[in-house]
């Protein structure tokens, strides 16, 4: 019988090896392969990283020509957990009303064909990065910066491990966000795209400020 390969792209997410190509998944140096829809839902949960996917997405994307009950979408996400070994929620984690997030940042394993693709890509994009694409960029490393801090400050921490999660326009790095917070933001960040934490001594919002990443006490 042959044994289940890991076709790239490949995913690492913590100890977790994932390809979605061929729905393989590799824990602790063994093989399975997923259910479809366990494959699916994981590769979604990954797409969407740093967002939170949401239940009404997951039934539009594993169900798009059919309908999907609550329990139906209950036993799919359980189903995953079990496959992951994540009875603990650890790699998953429930956000309340909201909907689904993987609990670290994927990351794609880069192969030495990935490698070259990748230098070659560097090489002609470099000519077309215009003040557009940079600001997607610095968008886009903000959801890294949260991904990143969520990854450092889940290390040793207790059970109330921070999580990210968005509310408006602003990315709170924390699992409670108390309302006073949230109207400190708003009033004085309005619409503009920021990243809250919890400094040890206080609140820290970070936001870009023409093209640089600029952090300060609330």
């Amino acid at each position: 019988m042959t044994e289940p390969s890991l076709e790239p792209p490949v995913y690492k997410i913590g100890e977790l090896r994932f390809s979605p190509l061929s729905g393989v998944l590799e824990l602790s140096g063994e093989k399975v392969v997923l259910r479809a829809r366990e494959a699916n839902l994981l590769n979604a949960l990954i797409q969407s990283f740093p967002e939170v996917l949401s239940r009404t997405e997951i039934e539009a994307q594993l169900w798009k020509d059919s309908y999907a009950t609550n329990a139906t979408i209950n036993q799919t996400i359980k189903s995953l957990r079990f496959s992951l070994k994540d009875e603990e929620r650890i790699i998953i984690r429930t956000i309340p009303k909201q909907g689904y997030l993987l609990s670290k940042k994927p990351a794609v394993e880069e192969t030495s064909d990935h490698l070259q693709t990748k230098d070659a890509k560097v090489e002609l994009q470099r000519p077309i990065l215009n003040k557009t694409n940079r600001i997607y960029f610095y968008i886009a490393t903000l959801g890294s910066i949260c991904a990143f801090a969520l990854g450092v400050l889940g290390i040793g921490n207790p059970p109330d491990t921070q999580i990210s999660q968005k509310i408006d326009h602003a990315w709170y790095l924390m699992e409670e966000v108390p309302a006073t917070l949230q109207s400190q933001v708003a009033a004085k960040y309005d619409s503009k795209q920021v990243v809250v934490m919890h400094s040890g001594m206080g609140y820290q919002v970070c936001q870009l400020d023409s093209e640089v990443l600029l952090c300060q006490k609330l």
